[in-house]
Protein backbone atom coordinates (compact mmCIF):
# COMPACT_ATOMS: atom_id res chain seq x y z
CA UNK A 1 0.00 0.00 0.00
CA UNK A 2 1.49 3.37 -1.16
CA UNK A 3 1.57 6.64 1.38
CA UNK A 4 1.85 10.25 0.05
CA UNK A 5 3.46 13.10 2.06
CA UNK A 6 2.51 16.68 2.28
CA UNK A 7 4.39 16.91 -1.13
CA UNK A 8 2.30 15.16 -2.78
CA UNK A 9 4.84 12.54 -3.64
CA UNK A 10 4.42 8.71 -3.06
CA UNK A 11 6.02 7.19 -1.03
CA UNK A 12 7.64 10.74 0.55
CA UNK A 13 8.33 10.99 4.33
CA UNK A 14 6.98 14.33 4.38
CA UNK A 15 5.10 15.98 7.27
CA UNK A 16 3.42 18.60 8.30
CA UNK A 17 4.50 20.65 11.10
CA UNK A 18 2.56 21.78 13.61
CA UNK A 19 1.72 25.11 11.88
CA UNK A 20 0.34 23.11 9.25
CA UNK A 21 3.61 23.82 6.82
CA UNK A 22 4.87 20.53 4.69
CA UNK A 23 8.09 19.96 6.18
CA UNK A 24 8.49 23.00 8.12
CA UNK A 25 10.35 23.46 11.73
CA UNK A 26 7.20 24.31 13.60
CA UNK A 27 9.11 28.15 14.21
CA UNK A 28 6.22 29.97 12.77
CA UNK A 29 3.10 29.52 15.21
CA UNK A 30 2.71 28.91 18.87
CA UNK A 31 1.96 26.33 20.66
CA UNK A 32 -0.78 26.71 23.47
CA UNK A 33 -1.75 24.22 26.08
CA UNK A 34 -3.61 23.93 29.72
CA UNK A 35 -4.86 21.43 32.24
CA UNK A 36 -8.39 22.33 33.75
CA UNK A 37 -9.24 20.60 37.00
CA UNK A 38 -11.48 22.70 38.84
CA UNK A 39 -14.18 21.17 40.95
CA UNK A 40 -18.00 22.10 40.58
CA UNK A 41 -20.53 21.35 43.33
CA UNK A 42 -23.40 21.62 40.83
CA UNK A 43 -24.45 20.60 37.41
CA UNK A 44 -24.01 22.82 34.04
CA UNK A 45 -21.62 24.14 31.55
CA UNK A 46 -18.08 25.83 32.61
CA UNK A 47 -15.75 27.39 30.16
CA UNK A 48 -11.99 25.95 29.78
CA UNK A 49 -10.65 27.54 27.24
CA UNK A 50 -11.75 30.22 24.29
CA UNK A 51 -9.66 28.78 20.94
CA UNK A 52 -8.98 31.55 18.74
CA UNK A 53 -9.87 31.76 14.68
CA UNK A 54 -6.99 29.84 12.62
CA UNK A 55 -5.75 27.37 15.22
CA UNK A 56 -4.62 24.07 14.15
CA UNK A 57 -3.87 20.52 15.50
CA UNK A 58 -6.73 21.32 18.45
CA UNK A 59 -6.67 18.23 21.18
CA UNK A 60 -9.09 18.23 23.83
CA UNK A 61 -9.10 15.23 26.23
CA UNK A 62 -9.83 13.49 29.73
CA UNK A 63 -7.12 12.72 32.53
CA UNK A 64 -9.20 10.36 33.35
CA UNK A 65 -12.50 8.34 33.82
CA UNK A 66 -15.59 10.94 35.06
CA UNK A 67 -18.95 10.93 34.48
CA UNK A 68 -18.67 14.80 32.83
CA UNK A 69 -18.60 15.53 29.12
CA UNK A 70 -16.73 17.63 27.16
CA UNK A 71 -18.61 19.98 25.22
CA UNK A 72 -17.81 22.53 22.02
CA UNK A 73 -19.79 25.73 20.94
CA UNK A 74 -19.18 28.65 18.93
CA UNK A 75 -17.60 31.97 20.36
CA UNK A 76 -19.66 34.22 17.59
CA UNK A 77 -23.49 32.45 18.03
CA UNK A 78 -25.29 30.14 21.02
CA UNK A 79 -24.56 27.18 19.08
CA UNK A 80 -22.78 23.87 20.09
CA UNK A 81 -21.00 21.36 18.03
CA UNK A 82 -20.73 18.90 20.33
CA UNK A 83 -22.46 17.66 23.75
CA UNK A 84 -24.52 20.89 23.72
CA UNK A 85 -27.88 21.14 25.42
CA UNK A 86 -27.46 18.43 27.51
CA UNK A 87 -27.63 16.12 24.38
CA UNK A 88 -24.59 13.55 24.29
CA UNK A 89 -23.20 13.21 21.14
CA UNK A 90 -22.22 9.90 19.61
CA UNK A 91 -18.45 9.66 18.45
CA UNK A 92 -18.01 10.00 14.94
CA UNK A 93 -17.04 12.95 12.33
CA UNK A 94 -18.69 15.98 12.86
CA UNK A 95 -18.13 19.81 11.59
CA UNK A 96 -16.71 21.65 13.79
CA UNK A 97 -15.96 26.05 12.97
CA UNK A 98 -15.71 24.38 9.47
CA UNK A 99 -13.14 22.20 9.95
CA UNK A 100 -13.03 17.96 10.35
CA UNK A 101 -13.42 16.67 13.79
CA UNK A 102 -12.91 13.75 15.32
CA UNK A 103 -15.01 12.81 18.87
CA UNK A 104 -13.75 9.41 20.31
CA UNK A 105 -14.75 7.62 23.67
CA UNK A 106 -11.23 5.61 23.82
CA UNK A 107 -12.01 3.35 27.08
CA UNK A 108 -14.57 5.88 28.59
CA UNK A 109 -11.79 8.85 27.96
CA UNK A 110 -13.39 11.62 25.67
CA UNK A 111 -11.01 12.57 23.15
CA UNK A 112 -11.68 15.11 20.66
CA UNK A 113 -9.38 16.31 17.65
CA UNK A 114 -9.44 19.04 15.05
CA UNK A 115 -6.39 19.32 12.34
CA UNK A 116 -7.75 22.81 11.48
CA UNK A 117 -7.66 25.79 10.83
CA UNK A 118 -10.91 26.50 12.22
CA UNK A 119 -12.97 29.42 10.74
CA UNK A 120 -14.16 30.93 13.52
CA UNK A 121 -12.98 31.15 17.61
CA UNK A 122 -14.80 28.06 19.73
CA UNK A 123 -15.26 27.62 22.96
CA UNK A 124 -14.54 24.23 25.11
CA UNK A 125 -16.85 23.42 28.10
CA UNK A 126 -16.87 20.92 30.55
CA UNK A 127 -20.51 19.73 31.31
CA UNK A 128 -20.46 18.77 34.73
CA UNK A 129 -22.94 16.18 36.19
CA UNK A 130 -23.65 17.07 39.51
CA UNK A 131 -20.76 16.76 42.62
CA UNK A 132 -19.29 14.51 40.10
CA UNK A 133 -15.00 14.55 40.04
CA UNK A 134 -12.85 15.99 37.42
CA UNK A 135 -9.80 14.42 36.80
CA UNK A 136 -8.63 17.20 34.68
CA UNK A 137 -9.24 18.34 30.96
CA UNK A 138 -5.87 18.70 28.92
CA UNK A 139 -6.10 20.92 25.67
CA UNK A 140 -3.45 21.79 23.22
CA UNK A 141 -3.49 24.08 19.76
CA UNK A 142 -1.33 25.85 18.17
CA UNK A 143 -1.51 29.62 16.26
CA UNK A 144 0.38 31.52 14.19
CA UNK A 145 2.72 34.06 15.26
CA UNK A 146 1.54 37.25 14.73
CA UNK A 147 2.81 39.77 11.55
CA UNK A 148 5.61 41.61 12.44
CA UNK A 149 6.94 44.56 10.51
CA UNK A 150 10.27 43.57 9.47
CA UNK A 151 12.83 46.07 8.83
CA UNK A 152 15.08 45.96 5.46
CA UNK A 153 17.39 47.50 4.02
CA UNK A 154 18.56 47.96 0.57
CA UNK A 155 22.16 48.11 -1.09
CA UNK A 156 24.10 47.48 -4.01
CA UNK A 157 26.05 44.68 -4.56
CA UNK A 158 27.81 42.61 -6.97
CA UNK A 159 26.55 39.69 -8.97
CA UNK A 160 27.93 36.96 -10.27
CA UNK A 161 30.24 36.60 -13.35
CA UNK A 162 28.64 36.21 -16.74
CA UNK A 163 28.86 33.32 -18.93
CA UNK A 164 31.87 34.32 -21.19
CA UNK A 165 31.55 35.71 -24.34
CA UNK A 166 33.66 33.32 -26.21
CA UNK A 167 34.92 29.65 -25.91
CA UNK A 168 38.27 30.61 -27.13
CA UNK A 169 40.27 33.06 -28.37
CA UNK A 170 39.64 35.68 -25.85
CA UNK A 171 36.27 36.53 -24.40
CA UNK A 172 34.55 39.24 -22.10
CA UNK A 173 32.57 38.55 -18.59
CA UNK A 174 31.19 41.04 -17.23
CA UNK A 175 30.06 40.87 -12.98
CA UNK A 176 27.21 43.51 -13.07
CA UNK A 177 25.57 45.34 -9.96
CA UNK A 178 21.63 44.54 -8.31
CA UNK A 179 20.03 45.71 -5.76
CA UNK A 180 20.09 43.30 -2.32
CA UNK A 181 17.16 43.35 0.35
CA UNK A 182 17.85 41.74 3.71
CA UNK A 183 16.64 42.20 6.88
CA UNK A 184 17.59 44.32 9.59
CA UNK A 185 17.55 42.50 13.54
CA UNK A 186 20.12 41.76 15.95
CA UNK A 187 18.60 38.06 16.39
CA UNK A 188 20.19 36.02 14.43
CA UNK A 189 16.96 33.31 14.46
CA UNK A 190 14.70 36.31 12.66
CA UNK A 191 17.33 37.18 9.79
CA UNK A 192 16.13 35.97 6.60
CA UNK A 193 17.90 35.19 3.27
CA UNK A 194 18.74 38.28 1.24
CA UNK A 195 16.68 38.34 -2.36
CA UNK A 196 17.59 40.38 -5.35
CA UNK A 197 15.45 43.06 -6.22
CA UNK A 198 14.44 45.39 -9.11
CA UNK A 199 17.21 48.00 -9.23
CA UNK A 200 14.52 50.58 -8.45
CA UNK A 201 14.61 50.11 -5.09
CA UNK A 202 18.34 50.81 -4.32
CA UNK A 203 19.98 54.62 -4.58
CA UNK A 204 20.94 55.42 -7.74
CA UNK A 205 23.67 57.84 -6.70
CA UNK A 206 25.36 54.60 -4.95
CA UNK A 207 25.18 52.10 -7.79
CA UNK A 208 28.84 50.54 -8.48
CA UNK A 209 30.67 50.21 -11.38
CA UNK A 210 30.17 47.08 -13.66
CA UNK A 211 33.32 44.70 -13.40
CA UNK A 212 35.16 42.98 -16.45
CA UNK A 213 37.93 40.73 -17.54
CA UNK A 214 38.78 38.78 -20.30
CA UNK A 215 37.99 34.48 -20.22
CA UNK A 216 39.40 31.53 -22.58
CA UNK A 217 42.52 33.11 -23.70
CA UNK A 218 43.58 29.55 -25.17
CA UNK A 219 43.69 30.10 -29.30
CA UNK A 220 41.17 28.56 -30.70
CA UNK A 221 41.85 25.39 -33.27
CA UNK A 222 41.94 26.61 -36.82
CA UNK A 223 41.05 24.13 -39.66
CA UNK A 224 39.93 24.12 -42.88
CA UNK A 225 36.52 24.10 -44.09
CA UNK A 226 35.24 22.56 -47.12
CA UNK A 227 31.98 22.49 -48.72
CA UNK A 228 29.87 20.80 -50.98
CA UNK A 229 31.41 19.79 -54.98
CA UNK A 230 29.08 22.12 -57.57
CA UNK A 231 27.85 21.20 -60.52
CA UNK A 232 30.15 20.72 -63.38
CA UNK A 233 29.85 24.13 -64.95
CA UNK A 234 28.98 22.23 -68.80
CA UNK A 235 27.38 19.25 -69.63
CA UNK A 236 29.76 18.58 -72.77
CA UNK A 237 33.52 19.29 -73.57
CA UNK A 238 34.71 20.98 -76.14
CA UNK A 239 37.91 23.11 -76.92
CA UNK A 240 36.05 26.18 -75.35
CA UNK A 241 34.02 25.09 -71.98
CA UNK A 242 36.77 26.41 -69.83
CA UNK A 243 37.35 29.74 -71.30
CA UNK A 244 35.50 31.29 -68.44
CA UNK A 245 37.86 29.83 -65.99
CA UNK A 246 41.18 30.89 -68.21
CA UNK A 247 39.53 34.92 -67.85
CA UNK A 248 40.06 34.40 -64.27
CA UNK A 249 43.55 33.03 -64.39
CA UNK A 250 44.37 35.82 -66.80
CA UNK A 251 42.79 38.50 -64.89
CA UNK A 252 44.29 37.59 -61.17
CA UNK A 253 47.70 37.29 -63.32
CA UNK A 254 47.33 40.73 -64.31
CA UNK A 255 46.60 42.13 -61.11
CA UNK A 256 49.77 41.05 -59.38
CA UNK A 257 51.57 42.44 -62.20
CA UNK A 258 49.58 46.20 -61.94
CA UNK A 259 50.35 45.50 -58.01
CA UNK A 260 53.95 43.87 -58.00
CA UNK A 261 55.63 45.96 -61.34
CA UNK A 262 54.06 49.29 -61.79
CA UNK A 263 56.76 49.61 -63.73
CA UNK A 264 56.49 46.40 -66.09
CA UNK A 265 52.49 47.44 -66.34
CA UNK A 266 53.34 50.68 -67.95
CA UNK A 267 56.08 49.10 -70.55
CA UNK A 268 54.69 48.91 -74.15
CA UNK A 269 55.92 44.96 -74.44
CA UNK A 270 53.52 43.99 -71.74
CA UNK A 271 50.67 45.86 -73.24
CA UNK A 272 51.54 43.92 -76.69
CA UNK A 273 52.11 40.54 -74.97
CA UNK A 274 48.98 41.09 -73.11
CA UNK A 275 46.50 41.66 -75.94
CA UNK A 276 48.56 38.68 -78.04
CA UNK A 277 48.09 36.35 -75.32
CA UNK A 278 46.19 32.65 -75.79
CA UNK A 279 46.40 31.27 -72.64
CA UNK A 280 47.28 31.66 -69.18
CA UNK A 281 50.35 30.16 -69.95
CA UNK A 282 51.83 32.22 -72.44
CA UNK A 283 51.16 35.22 -69.44
CA UNK A 284 52.77 33.15 -67.20
CA UNK A 285 55.97 32.79 -69.09
CA UNK A 286 55.89 36.16 -69.75
CA UNK A 287 55.83 37.36 -65.99
CA UNK A 288 58.85 34.67 -65.15
CA UNK A 289 60.71 36.34 -67.72
CA UNK A 290 60.87 39.67 -65.20
CA UNK A 291 61.97 37.02 -62.57
CA UNK A 292 58.54 37.64 -61.03
CA UNK A 293 57.08 33.72 -59.55
CA UNK A 294 52.97 34.13 -59.08
CA UNK A 295 50.82 31.82 -56.98
CA UNK A 296 47.36 31.22 -59.25
CA UNK A 297 44.21 31.34 -57.27
CA UNK A 298 43.27 27.47 -58.32
CA UNK A 299 46.45 25.04 -59.38
CA UNK A 300 47.49 25.29 -62.74
CA UNK A 301 46.88 22.74 -65.34
CA UNK A 302 48.60 23.05 -68.87
CA UNK A 303 45.42 21.20 -70.18
CA UNK A 304 43.03 23.53 -68.57
CA UNK A 305 44.42 26.28 -69.85
CA UNK A 306 44.38 24.33 -73.59
CA UNK A 307 40.65 24.52 -73.08
CA UNK A 308 40.06 20.70 -72.68
CA UNK A 309 39.68 19.91 -68.89
CA UNK A 310 35.97 21.55 -67.76
CA UNK A 311 36.90 21.66 -63.63
CA UNK A 312 34.07 21.99 -60.72
CA UNK A 313 34.38 23.72 -57.67
CA UNK A 314 33.91 24.00 -53.80
CA UNK A 315 34.56 26.23 -51.55
CA UNK A 316 37.40 25.97 -49.06
CA UNK A 317 37.91 28.55 -46.00
CA UNK A 318 39.85 28.66 -42.95
CA UNK A 319 37.83 28.65 -40.22
CA UNK A 320 38.49 28.91 -35.89
CA UNK A 321 36.26 26.70 -33.28
CA UNK A 322 33.06 28.53 -33.87
CA UNK A 323 33.57 28.21 -37.52
CA UNK A 324 33.81 31.79 -38.09
CA UNK A 325 35.80 32.75 -41.23
CA UNK A 326 39.37 33.75 -40.89
CA UNK A 327 42.22 34.36 -43.51
CA UNK A 328 43.97 31.63 -44.98
CA UNK A 329 47.42 32.33 -43.49
CA UNK A 330 45.73 30.84 -39.82
CA UNK A 331 45.35 27.44 -41.46
CA UNK A 332 48.40 25.17 -42.40
CA UNK A 333 48.09 25.58 -46.93
CA UNK A 334 50.09 22.41 -46.58
CA UNK A 335 46.83 20.35 -46.05
CA UNK A 336 44.36 22.60 -47.97
CA UNK A 337 41.84 20.70 -49.52
CA UNK A 338 42.00 21.36 -53.61
CA UNK A 339 39.00 24.04 -54.36
CA UNK A 340 38.91 22.83 -58.33
CA UNK A 341 38.90 19.46 -59.59
CA UNK A 342 38.47 17.80 -63.33
CA UNK A 343 35.15 16.88 -64.91
CA UNK A 344 34.96 13.48 -65.70
CA UNK A 345 33.29 11.10 -68.07
CA UNK A 346 31.57 14.52 -70.15
CA UNK A 347 30.38 13.51 -73.69
CA UNK A 348 31.45 15.39 -76.77
CA UNK A 349 29.57 18.43 -77.91
CA UNK A 350 27.93 18.29 -80.60
CA UNK A 351 28.48 20.29 -83.70
CA UNK A 352 25.03 21.83 -83.07
CA UNK A 353 25.82 22.98 -79.53
CA UNK A 354 28.56 25.09 -80.24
Amino acid sequence: MYSVGCDWVVDSTAKEDDCGICQGDGTKCDKKEGLYNKQSRSPGYREIVVIPRGARNIRVEEKGYSENYISVGSAMAKKFYLNGKRHITLPGEYTVAGSQALYERDNQLEKIRIPGPILEPIVVYLCYKGKTHNPGVEYKYSIWKPETTKQVKYSWILGDWSQCSATCGGGVQQRPPVCQESTVSTVASELETPAIVDDLMCEPSERPQQLMRTCNDDPCPYNWWVGPWQACPVTCANKAVNQHYYIEVLTALRKRVRRRRPDLWKTKSWKIHQDNAHSALSVKAFFAKYGITVLEPPPYSPDLARGTQPMKRRSVMCVDGQEMALPDHYCDKNVKPLEFQTCRILPPCEEDDR
